[in-house]
C-alpha cells in the first residue's frame, strides 16, 4: 500500500475495517437466529441456550478490556488481522460444534476474536486520518454495525433455509 496515495490508502483502509464491521455484526445477528434450529438438533433447554448465547457476550466483554492494550502493545495492523482471523476461525469452528460444549467454547472464542476489533478500528482512523476527516471516517465505519444488523437476518436466514445452520457458520466464517 506505500504506492498508493494518502487518500486512496485511506478510502481502502475505512472500506476493509467497514466490511469487517459488517460481517461482525452478521456475526452477531447470526446466534440469535440459528439457536433455534441449533436447540432442535440438540434438543436444547433455554438455560442451555442462554448459556451459548453467553458466552459469546462474556468473552466479548472481558476482551474488550484488554483489545486497547493489545492493539498499543503490538500494533492495529497485527491485532486487527489476528482478530479476523481468529474470530473467522472461530465461526466456523461453531458449524462444526458436536454439542453445548463445543458450541459454548467456539462462541466463546468467535467473542474473544471479535472484542478488539472496536478499539483498534478507532486507532487506525486516529492514525491514519487527519483530524478534519475523523469524524467521518469513524461513522462511515461504525455504520457498519447497522448494515451487519440489517443484512443479517437476510443472509443467516437464507443461508439456514437452504443448506444449514451448520453451513452457515462456516460461510461466515
Amino acid at each position: 500500500m506505500g504506492s498508493l496515495k494518502a487518500g486512496t490508502r485511506n478510502k481502502l483502509i475505512i472500506f476493509i475495517l467497514f466490511l469487517c464491521w459488517v460481517v461482525g455484526f452478521i456475526d452477531k445477528t447470526a446466534i440469535n437466529i440459528a439457536i433455534i434450529p441449533i436447540s432442535a438438533d440438540f434438543n436444547l433447554g433455554s438455560e442451555e441456550t442462554g448459556l451459548i448465547i453467553s458466552g459469546f457476550f462474556l468473552a466479548y466483554s472481558l476482551t474488550q478490556l484488554v483489545g486497547g492494550y493489545l492493539v498499543d502493545r503490538f500494533g492495529s495492523k497485527v491485532i486487527l488481522t489476528g482478530a479476523v482471523g481468529f474470530w473467522s476461525l472461530a465461526t466456523a469452528c461453531t458449524g462444526m460444534a458436536g454439542g453445548i460444549v463445543s458450541l459454548v467454547i467456539a462462541r466463546f472464542f468467535t467473542g474473544m476474536g471479535e472484542a478488539v476489533f472496536p478499539s483498534g478500528s478507532s486507532v487506525v482512523i486516529a492514525q491514519q486520518f487527519d483530524k478534519s476527516k475523523m469524524g467521518r471516517a469513524k461513522s462511515f465505519l461504525q455504520s457498519g454495525a447497522s448494515v451487519g444488523f440489517a443484512l443479517g437476518a437476510l443472509v443467516v436466514s437464507t443461508l439456514i433455509a437452504f443448506l444449514s445452520w451448520r453451513i452457515m457458520f462456516i460461510v461466515l466464517g
